[in-house]
């Protein structure tokens, strides 16, 4: 009951099996036994409530989100769900709260795109060399990290290649990663 490895697996099951409301319990509980794997859930988290067709759920889950520091795919996802349901002016209002309590290169990359599609003319060519710039640091990142030996990695591996520790692999959150 506490391995987020079952959770995760047993809730992508029920999410292909239409089961929604199992799937929203099954990542809850992933996201209980392993907060830091929220980044990792969060798209098919979204995709079970809002197939759940029970509108309170997903809000409930925002005003969760609302209320912490969260990692860079879970403000993304949060903001996306918050412009659709409260409009682009909450969403802006949510993005800029969240990346400033946890910054990110990626919360800064796509703050700079922002300002790329209304920036004028003569700034829009400073912008996007700001957003290739910040591209192509953050493309060169590793997202994940093994606590015991140091391997890098762009994938969750649940057990580590380079050491073969069992969840010793977590994802890099931070100024550098989520």
């Amino acid at each position: 009951p506490d391995f987020a490895r079952a959770h995760l697996a047993l809730g992508d099951l029920a999410l292909a099996a239409g089961d929604h409301a199992e799937a929203i319990e099954r990542y809850a509980k992933v996201e209980e036994s392993r907060p830091e794997l929220a980044p990792e859930i969060v798209e098919r988290r979204v995709r079970a409530l809002r197939s759940n067709n029970e509108p309170g759920v997903l809000r409930d889950w925002l005003e969760t989100v609302q209320g912490r520091k969260n990692a860079y795919s879970v403000i993304r996802a949060a903001r996306a769900v918050i412009e659709e349901l409260d409009g682009a002016e909450a969403a802006e209002r949510f993005f800029k709260r969240q990346v400033l309590a946890r910054p990110s290169l990626r919360g800064l990359r796509d703050w700079a795109r922002d300002q790329l599609a209304i920036s004028r003319p003569g700034e829009r060519e400073k912008v996007q060399v700001i957003c290739a710039m910040l591209d192509a640091v953050v493309e060169d990142r590793p997202n994940y990290l093994c606590g015991v030996c140091g391997f890098r990695g762009n994938v969750l591996h649940w057990r580590c290649p380079g050491c073969g520790s069992w969840d010793s692999v977590r994802l890099i959150i931070g100024a550098e990663g989520e």
